[in-house]
């Protein structure tokens, strides 16, 4: 199995909206970093869907056959200048039996081009990488 990525940092250029966390848990954000970072990578021809939300925040899907990658957006903080991007692979249980199970190389390709996008954007600060 693949492994989990988290990307970490500091920036207060992603605004919450009012009623954002409606669509999440409450107090749980992300939308304008998903949308920001949907942009970047679309920008780089990587097919990023529009951010939509869910429990743990707001995710982005990225077809790849036989699998989906996603990318998930969240605060970690309450007032949301701390962010976190995580990068994650779903597939078929019968294409990893099957088929070479080529996540955990598409995961690290798109979290190559995340860390780029973040590190090249002057607003974010304290870049940190965890690996799960």
């Amino acid at each position: 199995m693949a492994k989990n990525l988290l990307l970490s940092f500091i920036s207060t250029a992603f605004k919450i909206e009012e009623g954002e966390d409606e669509e999440t848990n409450p107090g749980i954000y992300g939308k304008a970093l998903a949308y920001w970072l949907s942009e970047h990578l679309n920008a780089r021809s990587i097919a990023a869907s529009e951010p939509a939300g869910e429990d743990f925040g707001w995710y982005i899907a990225i077809p790849s056959k036989p699998f989906t990658l996603y990318v998930a957006c969240s605060n970690f903080d309450e007032v949301g200048h701390e962010w976190g991007v995580f990068a994650f692979a779903e597939g078929s249980f019968f294409a990893c039996l099957f088929e070479k199970d080529q996540r955990k190389q598409a995961i690290n390709a798109l979290y190559q081009d995340i860390r780029e996008i973040l590190v090249a954007s002057p607003e974010i600060k304290e870049l940190k990488e965890e690996l799960g």
